[in-house]
């Protein structure tokens, strides 16, 4: 949805700067497009415009499509006279708030990858290396920490299945 409103931004950009009414541009955006959302929401964005209301009214009763800063952006451009700048100004600023918004998704990515393998390796230790370990361990007076240890293994391998699940339910 978000390259939809790019596109549309920058598209309209282009056809009011090419001197095409602006009920016109939408009309042809609204019959370019192949989504049916972004269709529907262009189609009324039309009839508004056709009823005199101007660009930003129409965009503004659709906020979950246009922020409401953007609105006010096309808003200022219409009172200006600058329309096609600012929405062109506009398609840069929602490319470059996409960009962003992509490089912090995979920039939390390898952080996340990295936790659950760490988790992953401490449960088969755990699990299945300090057991081993509990064998030769038992019967002797062993320091707290290590003790700690050997029953939090023993606890996990009684009672993983449970923990499992509680945690798949969340």
């Amino acid at each position: 949805r978000r390259k939809d409103v790019i596109l549309f931004f920058r598209m309209l950009s282009a056809l009011i700067a090419s001197d095409i009414t602006i009920s016109e541009a939408v009309m042809v955006l609204e019959e370019q497009t192949d989504k049916r959302k972004m269709k529907s929401v262009l189609n009324s964005m039309r009839r508004r415009i056709e009823s005199g209301d101007p660009l930003s009214e129409a965009m503004g009763a659709y906020p979950r499509v246009f922020p409401s800063m953007v609105v006010s952006m096309v808003q200022a451009g219409e009172l200006g006279g600058i329309l096609d700048v600012v929405l062109k100004r506009v398609s840069d600023y929602l490319e470059k708030r996409a960009a962003i918004r992509t490089k912090t998704l995979i920039s939390m990515m390898y952080p996340a990858i990295v936790l659950i393998v760490a988790i992953v390796v401490v449960i088969f230790l755990v699990v299945f290396v300090i057991p081993k370990f509990a064998i030769l361990l038992r019967g002797r007076k062993l320091p707290a920490n290590t003790q700690f240890l050997l029953n939090t293994a023993d606890y996990l391998k009684a009672n993983g299945l449970e923990i499992a699940l509680g945690f798949a339910c969340i």
